[in-house]
């Protein structure tokens, strides 16, 4: 948790599959590219540091950002969506080509439904739930 946020870490090994999907549904507010450096995705630094694209979305729940990091094997981040696009969740927006991470920050009145070393799986495995009016 940061202050008013907090964030779910994905971490993608290079056998797993590499699409990322909308977290949620309503409008993409914008997308932003960063060049950066190619550490090791499950590094602690990568998130902040390495290659990445960040798309914000505006929801009834507030705002949402997923960021696709690019990692030390993975150095293409390809994000198919652009500031005013709906977003559907489970929806296809991106790939981040071999291995890589995702970051997913969400209002810190979400309940988070994944703890260090689960599995999830794009599409399938819900990652927090919004409570009524949060």
């Amino acid at each position: 948790r940061h202050g008013r946020t907090q964030t779910v870490e994905i971490f993608l090994a290079i056998w797993n599959v590499h699409v990322q999907r909308h977290p949620v549904s309503g409008r993409v507010v914008s997308t932003k590219a960063v060049k950066g450096e190619y550490r090791m995705a499950f590094d602690d630094a990568a998130g902040e540091d390495n290659t990445r694209v960040t798309t914000v979305y505006a929801t009834k729940k507030g705002r949402i950002e997923l960021v696709q990091v690019a990692g030390w094997v993975a150095r293409r981040v390809e994000c198919w969506v652009k500031a005013g696009d709906p977003a559907v969740q489970g929806v296809r927006m991106g790939i981040i080509h071999m291995g890589s991470q995702c970051r997913v920050t969400m209002p810190a009145t979400a309940k988070i439904l994944v703890k260090p070393g689960d599995r999830v799986a794009g599409g399938l495995t819900p990652i927090a739930r919004f409570g009524r009016g949060g």
